[in-house]
């Protein structure tokens, strides 16, 4: 059984929420640079492995509501729009891209969510000091503020979703038992 076959059976078989410490790869997304300057790194293979701890069995509607009603003091109405460019395979845990085909994994990150561990990898090693300033001024930053999650009330402390391809899981401990590695 290769490696994502295990990760799927032992996601798969967990039921409810659950909070789990993973450890997986994400890529780096670097814009080119300009006219006067180009970005060294652009085109190479440029990753994160980020160890953290993320809660696995959510539903993305129930947890903006359950948030919303507990930070605003009363209910919030939140319903989701279907997600662009997945289908889901196994609802609310695994979706698959339409473009690749590719599984993914749906977390959550925890208001209080700290990442134990982050490095970053230029081409199979670990990025330099001269890299790491290139890519901290060519990385395209991402935002997480939801516009739909504040239309219905929730502006701060919102549900950020973290959909991790599963081939780019590394570890997973569960309770603190590694369960894959």
């Amino acid at each position: 059984m290769n490696m994502e076959n295990k990760i799927y059976n032992v996601l798969n078989g967990i039921k409810g929420n659950s909070i789990i410490t993973i450890k997986y790869k994400s890529n780096v997304k670097m814009n080119k640079g300009g006219r006067s300057q180009s970005n060294s790194l652009y085109g190479r293979d440029v990753y994160r492995v980020v160890d953290t701890q993320l809660q696995f069995g959510n539903i993305y509607e129930n947890s903006v509501n359950n948030r919303g009603a507990k930070e605003q003091g009363e209910k919030i109405n939140f319903e989701t729009q279907p997600m662009k460019g997945f289908k889901w395979v196994k609802f609310p845990y695994f979706m698959e891209s339409i473009n690749s085909g590719e599984l993914y994994v749906r977390f959550y990150k925890m208001k209080n969510s700290q990442v134990n561990k982050k490095e970053v990898f230029v081409d199979g090693h670990k990025a330099s000091e001269d890299e790491m300033a290139i890519i901290k001024e060519y990385e395209i930053k991402h935002s997480f503020y939801s516009a739909k999650q504040a239309d219905a009330g929730l502006t701060e402390n919102q549900v950020e979703c973290r959909n991790i391809k599963l081939d780019n899981i590394m570890e997973i401990c569960i309770s603190g038992e590694k369960i894959i590695s």
